[in-house]
């Protein structure tokens, strides 16, 4: 009895702290694509931050953490009809790249999620790119622990469709004028195997072109 509760307690904690895995784990993807594809000559690594230096480049990553003073929700103007005083929190990406100071890219990565949770997701990003005025999101997951659901909304039926036809082909680039959204499904491999595929081009491509934007 005891060892079976046990077992359970395990896979508990599992379930809850993999996803925090998942996204330590495209913190360093997305930060070794910058570095590489920039030529990064000097990386300082700090407990929430990453710090980027080459000739050209200054770049900072930040994981789990609120770009200071760049939210215009938090940092904006609040009337309150009451006469009272209210905080209105920022929102806080999963990952944030700064180039010489200015938010440039928001990611999010998801794990083990189901298809409406992934959907709502890519509406998330867009709310990021938003509110700090960033160029360029990317939404990345792992597309082996994406679980199917069925649903009458037909705005959801669609963006399931859509994100399923993602799968297949490793991601997807979204493309405007001055916007760019990136739906990566990225599968932790190995790194031989990472360098090699479609997910790294489509993360290589978001670090080429908020570079020319700079």
């Amino acid at each position: 009895k005891y060892g079976r509760e046990a077992e359970e307690i395990s896979n508990l904690k599992l379930g809850l702290w993999d996803y925090k895995l998942y996204e330590i784990y495209t913190y360093y993807v997305v930060t070794y694509v910058a570095a590489k594809t920039l030529n990064i000559r000097q990386i300082i690594m700090r407990k929430d931050e990453i710090h980027l230096s080459s000739r050209n480049y200054e770049v900072k990553i930040t994981y789990d953490k609120v770009p200071e003073c760049k939210s215009w929700i938090a940092h904006g103007k609040h009337v309150v009809f009451n006469g009272n005083e209210i905080a209105v929190p920022a929102g806080r990406p999963d990952i944030a790249i700064h180039l010489e100071d200015k938010v440039v890219s928001v990611c999010d990565a998801k794990y083990r999620v189901s298809m409406r949770e992934l959907s709502e997701s890519r509406f998330k990003v867009l709310g990021y790119m938003h509110e700090y005025n960033a160029p360029f999101g990317a939404l990345v997951f792992d597309p082996t622990h994406v679980k199917p659901v069925s649903t009458v909304d037909s705005e959801v039926k669609e963006n399931i469709e859509f994100l399923e036809e993602t799968l297949k082909h490793g991601g997807v680039i979204i493309e405007d004028r001055n916007k760019t959204l990136y739906l990566v499904a990225l599968k932790p491999k190995p790194f031989t195997e990472l360098v090699e595929s479609k997910e790294y081009r489509i993360l290589e491509n978001m670090v080429n072109k908020f570079a020319i934007v700079e």
